[in-house]
């Protein structure tokens, strides 16, 4: 600044600059001239598809998905938002936390406590701290969805083990008997 009457476009100019870091990758100088680059860090509205971004989807992802799905459905949601949204560093953390949410409801809902969730996935403070690019929040994404299917597989084992131990022990009783059939099974383990 060379004159006095000019610090407060200098301080204007600082405050753009630091908003902008929201949108830019983290640890990164920002100069005068790269400010009024056109449409950085702009979100387009259009470039998002409302109807893949539903929190429903991820859920019935994960109650109805396998494991080797996950990489495949987190590309297929994260194309949902448009390359050029999920450039935005902000919006990057929106998703994970939007992610993480859907996660925890989903586990709340099969019976998990928020400290399971939090002891398998870990914290979402400390996971967003990490998340520096796309590929990380789609690393993290994947790893998510991969701990949530792992939670809901014991929840779903410790339901029905004993059911299917049962199954198993009346057909190794009577495996040789002609009447045995799946019926006589289900019956007889109140299925």
């Amino acid at each position: 600044v060379y004159r006095l009457r000019d610090l407060k476009w200098s301080y204007n100019d600082a405050n753009k600059a630091l908003s902008l870091r929201y949108f830019e990758k983290p640890d990164q100088i920002l100069y005068y001239k790269n400010l009024e680059r056109e449409g950085a860090g702009a979100f387009d509205v259009n470039g998002v598809d409302m109807e893949k971004i539903d929190a429903h989807i991820i859920e019935s992802f994960l109650r109805n998905g396998i494991e080797e799905e996950v990489e495949n459905f987190v590309d297929g949601y994260l194309s949902a938002y448009g390359d050029q949204n999920i450039s935005s560093m902000i919006f990057c953390h929106y998703v994970t936390m939007h992610s993480y949410l859907c996660v925890l409801r989903f586990q709340r809902s099969i019976g998990n406590s928020e400290e399971q969730v939090l002891q398998v996935c870990g914290s979402l403070n400390e996971e967003i701290g990490r998340i520096s690019s796309q590929e990380a929040m789609r690393a993290f994404m994947i790893r998510l969805f991969q701990k949530s299917m792992e939670l809901r597989n014991q929840v779903n084992n410790r339901k029905y083990g004993k059911l299917i131990r049962d199954a198993k022990e009346y057909i190794q009783k009577h495996c040789g008997e002609s009447d045995l059939s799946l019926n006589k099974v289900a019956s007889t383990v109140n299925v």
